[in-house]
């Protein structure tokens, strides 16, 4: 079983364990029921959480401002640091890996309902 915590320096610590197998010339991650872990997604979750928190502490007054200080594109960061209106259960589902098969990053990204329940139904989560 995995767990997460949110550090005191906004990082997200992951702690689980996993099996490396690779396919088709790629590491890929499992954990130990063999589900797989989407590390790019995963740490897409983090990045935003530290992003934000940075500028709510006032580290950078804009995403304008951190993306130049990260020599990043600024809609980058924005769409990043949206992945924090992602419901929570979904966020869990993808550290637990057990996030659905066509579920993606690139979808994660786009424009979401502001509901938690209507992005759930959108992709297909059992409603409880």
């Amino acid at each position: 079983m995995s767990k997460y915590s949110l550090m005191k320096n906004g990082n997200i610590k992951i702690t689980l364990k996993v099996k490396l197998t690779r396919q088709s010339g790629r590491t890929r991650i499992f954990d130990a029921q063999e589900k797989k872990i989407d590390i790019r997604t995963v740490a897409a979750f983090a990045k935003a959480r530290r992003w934000q928190q940075w500028i709510d502490e006032g580290r950078f007054s804009s995403t304008l401002e951190l993306a130049k200080h990260l020599g990043m594109d600024s809609s980058y960061i924005a769409r990043t640091i949206r992945l924090n209106n992602v419901s929570p259960r979904i966020v869990r589902s993808f550290i637990n890996g057990t996030a659905p098969s066509g579920l993606s990053l690139t979808k994660l990204i786009q424009p979401l309902p502001a509901s938690w329940e209507e992005q759930e139904k959108m992709f297909g989560y059992q409603m409880v």
